[in-house]
Order: structure tokens, then C-alpha cells, then sequence
């Protein structure tokens, strides 16, 4: 079964504008901090910064 509806053109408008969605945000974080294909490292930081979550430790990464 097939449908057709007579919109007016300032309705048809309004649907456009409500329907319309703002883009979702981005972030961007800069460069990955731990190469993730060296498990070792990747699992080093990760227990520095599970073993102090309420300070402000900063992390030795090696490059």
C-alpha cells in the first residue's frame, strides 16, 4: 500500500530543521602514548596508573 502526503512547503521546512542533527563531538587526544604491540609497556602503565588514581603521578614512558 502506497501512501502519498501533500505537505506545505513551511512544514516540509520545519521537518527538515527538526530533523536535523548537530555533529557529534570529536576529540582529539594527540598521539598514543604506549605502543599497544608491546604488551610489556602497555601493561606497565597501565598498573601505574591503576596503582595511583588519586595522585598526580606523571608516568614514565619510554619512547
Amino acid at each position: 500500500m502506497k501512501i502519498t502526503l501533500r505537505l506545505d512547503d513551511t512544514v516540509m521546512r520545519g521537518l527538515h530543521e527538526e530533523a536535523a542533527l548537530p555533529l557529534l563531538p570529536s576529540w582529539h587526544g594527540g598521539r598514543e602514548l604506549v605502543d599497544i604491540s608491546n604488551r610489556d609497556e602497555l601493561y606497565r602503565v597501565m598498573e601505574e596508573l591503576c596503582e595511583f588514581p588519586s595522585e598526580d603521578k606523571s608516568l614514565s614512558l619510554s619512547t
